[in-house]
């Protein structure tokens, strides 16, 4: 089997959307799973503001 520069050409540009899409989907799963995260612990009913209503609809967002 033979490669050449056709195949290093497709090789590239999968590596590099294979690459940019994981970055993507990981940079936006931490903009809003780690704030999303700290507000759930803060307004639990024995965290630092408990807020029981709010509570109730950020859990309506978690998997379990």
């Amino acid at each position: 089997m033979t490669f050449d520069a056709a195949t290093f050409d497709m090789l590239k540009a999968g590596i590099w959307e294979t690459l940019f899409m994981t970055f993507t989907s990981s940079f936006f799963a931490y903009l809003i799973g780690i704030p999303l995260g700290i507000i759930l612990i803060v307004t639990d009913k024995d965290g630092i503001r408990p807020v029981p209503w709010l509570q109730k609809i950020q859990t309506l967002s978690v998997p379990t």
